[in-house]
This record gives structure tokens, sequence and C-alpha cells, in this order.
């Protein structure tokens, strides 16, 4: 945002289909493709949301106090499979070829 209060660049990325957000669905965006992506409400979204006041009860949250739930755990990591001991140290056989003719 600059000085003046307006907005400079802004992102807004379709994380289903571009999961890497690569393609920027604002680049260059007009009015009605901002309508169209239903930009207007999230701002008015945001906005309340940021002017919201807290709940007097609630405790307020410190800056290094985590927003969101932690993260799940790792999935477990599968162990390699074992290889049976006929084949221990030797390296697999080559493909057998059907006789020729």
């Amino acid at each position: 945002m600059s000085g003046t209060g307006q907005v400079k660049f802004r992102e807004y990325y379709d994380l289903v289909g571009d999961p890497h957000r690569l393609s920027n669905k604002l680049y260059q965006a007009t009015p009605a493709d901002e309508q169209d992506l239903g930009i207007p409400a999230l701002a008015a979204r945001l906005t309340a949301d940021r002017s919201a006041q807290r709940h007097p009860s609630l405790p307020r949250r410190t800056p290094t106090e985590p927003s969101c739930a932690p993260a799940a755990p790792p999935d477990p990591v599968t162990p390699p499979m074992s290889r049976s001991p006929s084949h221990r140290g030797r390296p697999s056989p080559p493909p057998r070829m059907p006789p020729a003719g």
C-alpha cells in the first residue's frame, strides 16, 4: 500500500486449479473480472474483520502466539520393503527371452 492508502499490487490465486500459485487472477484484471471473482465481497469482509471489536472476555493474542491450530503430525514413514534372504547381495537375474524361431 502506498502512503496515500492506494493499493499498488494485489494477488488472488485459484489454489485448487493452480496450487503452485503461478497465475495471479488479479494481474491486469478489469473491474468486471474482479466482480466475477467476488473481490468486492472479499474486500468488504476483510474490512469488517479488521475493524471488528474483540469480545472483552477473550484474552488478547500476543504476536508470538500462533493464530491457528497446530499442524497435524506428519504421516508415519513406511519402512522399506525387506528382500528375502535368497536375494541378499546378489543382483536380480536378467529376464528370460522366449526361444527364437
